[in-house]
């Protein structure tokens, strides 16, 4: 199945996706959120921030109403305190924000084009190694 992103979530799919340089997780993700929401990212919370990412892991995982259930109970089993080294978590709060990332980077998607709608003052670009 193929996702269709909305316009205002587009930047957190390019971060999800690599195309942003990754330095602060939390500070980066507020930049996103504070654009989206077009205020000043010291207002963002990180609550906010794992609100919104969620909402966009619910839309992807609802795609396929049949395994619903079985994919959020995965998403969840995903964020437990015993699985945090999957995804390099220090706590329940990351590895939400973190699985919820990994969702969208490995989601097929058609309607965003980084080339033309990374936006390079909002975050630097990810150069290769």
């Amino acid at each position: 199945m193929v996702y269709v992103v909305k316009d205002y979530d587009k930047h957190f799919f390019f971060y999800a996706k690599g195309w942003y340089k990754k330095d602060d997780l939390w500070e980066d993700l507020r930049k996103i959120q504070g654009e989206y929401c077009n205020i000043d990212p010291e207002h963002i919370s990180k609550n906010d921030i794992i609100q919104k990412l969620l909402t966009i892991a619910v839309d992807i995982m609802s795609m396929n109403n049949k395994y619903l259930k079985r994919h959020v109970i995965s998403f969840i089993n995903s964020c437990n305190t015993s699985e945090y080294w999957k995804v390099d978590a220090k706590n329940y709060n990351e590895a939400v924000v973190k699985n919820s990332l990994s969702l969208m980077k490995f989601t097929k998607v058609i309607n965003i084009h980084p080339i033309e709608d990374c936006d390079y003052s909002l975050l630097p670009k990810h150069e290769e190694d």
